[in-house]
């Protein structure tokens, strides 16, 4: 008999499959955090500073350097006058729909 492939979710497939190195950096990193984990809370001595632990994690050198270069600024007079266009969109749409939904009343009650 012929097998066939099982069905996937097609969800799924839209996700990329992860490569070796970045299951080795997840795995790296659960590593690191289970060791944290596992060693609990110390008490200090009277007079001993806390040292706190130090993760660093891995990052890739090209975006670092992608993100630099780049400064953004956001803009928020345009992102207002979207949402103030967009309120009174909403409004004037409404007060269509009640005025109408009015006019019908009257027309079909009498």
């Amino acid at each position: 008999m012929l097998r066939s492939k099982p069905k996937q979710n097609p969800a799924d497939t839209s996700m990329p499959k992860k490569t070796k190195k970045q299951k080795l950096r997840a795995e790296k990193l659960r590593q690191t955090q289970f060791q944290i984990s596992m060693a609990g809370p110390v008490k200090p001595q009277v007079g001993e500073a806390i040292p706190s632990p130090e993760i660093s994690l891995p990052v890739k050198a090209e975006l670092k350097e992608k993100t630099v270069g780049t400064a953004q600024t956001i803009n928020t007079g345009s992102a207002d006058s979207h949402v103030k266009k967009d309120l009174l969109k909403i409004s004037l749409f409404t007060v269509f729909a009640l005025v109408i939904q009015v006019v019908l009343y009257y027309l079909l009650r009498g």
